[in-house]
């Protein structure tokens, strides 16, 4: 199943148990969904939540993907750029380039390390 249909679902089933809790309020404002329902309902707005902040996540890392591993950043089905891409990546290995040390440095210099542990408390945890 793909991450769209999944979504898609899980969407369906977030409606469907929202229409089911105004019905219930309708004839009684206070009214809940049952527990079971309830805790399903949570579980789907976490995921979808997290799935959004992914999304977010892994757009804005694709963005700067080019920033971090310029050296390397090879096009998408041009032979050539991989066997130049493949060819660097093997020179900074001998030339005992850190360009992982490089890029974390980056990254730490550029963005908040609060932020980084702060989603990562909300999607691990």
């Amino acid at each position: 199943m793909s991450l769209r249909s999944e979504e898609s679902l899980l969407i369906k089933e977030k409606d469907r148990l929202e229409a089911k809790l105004a019905k219930l309020q309708k004839s009684n404002p206070k009214a809940k969904l049952p527990e079971k329902e309830k805790i399903r309902f949570d579980e789907i707005t976490t995921l979808l939540k997290k799935k959004i902040i992914s999304v977010t996540m892994t757009q804005s890392l694709v963005n700067h993907i080019d920033e971090l591993v310029k050296e390397i950043l090879v096009e998408e089905g041009n032979s050539q750029s991989l066997t130049d891409g493949l060819i660097a990546a093997v020179d900074m290995l001998n030339s005992n380039t850190d360009i992982g040390k490089q890029n974390r440095e980056k990254v730490l210099a550029e963005y908040s390390e609060k932020n980084i542990d702060t989603l990562k408390e909300y999607l691990y945890d």
